[in-house]
């Protein structure tokens, strides 16, 4: 007995259901991806708020007040430099930039509870862990803390670019230090943040984008712009409007 052949009509019908189906499937993946970049844009805002708030009310930074245990018992008081030191050494205690949140937190300008001490792994007593003593951001595995930053790498082998500011650094945890030192979000979503937020710039402005591990950034016509041509992943440093001459 032959088999009976598709005709034209339904052979058509099945390539439009298919172009259908990965149609909605490209769809889905967008509104999921522009839900992250809403949600981290509105997370960057509301951590700039909570920073600015602390300063207005104790007139220093959270992490870097040096009378925190007036406010709070059991909270560590940094050295009022105006700057959210993250140091490499010295852990676990006396790291600003972890004991920031923990601020925060305490003034009940985010939520969250956050120990403000670093994570002991080894040999290193200074590490920022998800959940535990950095919140998480939308961005699987990628976290915010703020901390001083005197300087970063655009990409490898690029150009240092200065900035002596008080940042909020989203990535993930270092391996040294308690800062968020591994890149971790695509050259495109930063694009995307830098986009809704700057001037697209990765090396201007108040987001600053690199790494010094990836080629996440690149020089074009003496232009620094984001690779969003490459699977390279990036570093975002927002400079809070309101701090950034602190």
């Amino acid at each position: 007995m032959s088999k009976k052949a598709f005709s034209l009509v339904e052979l058509s019908l099945v390539i439009v259901i298919i172009g259908l189906l990965i149609g909605g499937i490209s769809a889905g993946k967008q509104v999921i991806e522009n839900a992250k970049l809403r949600a981290t844009i509105a997370k960057i805002k509301q951590y700039e708020v909570a920073l600015n708030s602390f300063y207005t009310q104790y007139k220093k930074l959270p992490g870097d007040i040096d009378n925190a245990t007036d406010f709070w018992s059991g909270t560590q008081n940094g050295d009022a430099d105006f700057q959210i030191d993250a140091p490499c050494t010295g852990g676990p205690n006396g790291l600003e930039s972890l004991i920031s949140l923990e601020h925060l937190s305490l003034a009940e300008l985010i939520t969250g509870s956050f120990t403000g001490i670093g994570v002991t792994d080894g040999a290193e007593s200074e590490l920022a862990a998800l959940g535990t003593n950095v919140d998480n951001f939308p961005y699987a595995g990628s976290a915010a803390i703020f901390h001083y930053l005197t300087s970063y790498t655009l990409y490898s082998s690029g150009p240092t670019i200065t900035t002596n500011k008080n940042v909020l650094n989203i990535g993930a945890p270092s391996a040294s230090c308690p800062t968020l030192d591994t890149p971790i979000l695509s050259s495109v979503e930063a694009y995307m943040i830098d986009q809704k937020l700057d001037d697209l710039n990765p090396g201007t402005g108040y987001i600053l984008s690199g790494a010094a591990t990836t080629d996440c950034a690149e020089t074009v016509n003496s232009i620094y712009e984001y690779n969003v041509d490459s699977d390279e992943t990036c570093l975002i440093y927002y400079v809070l409007e309101g701090l950034d001459l602190l």
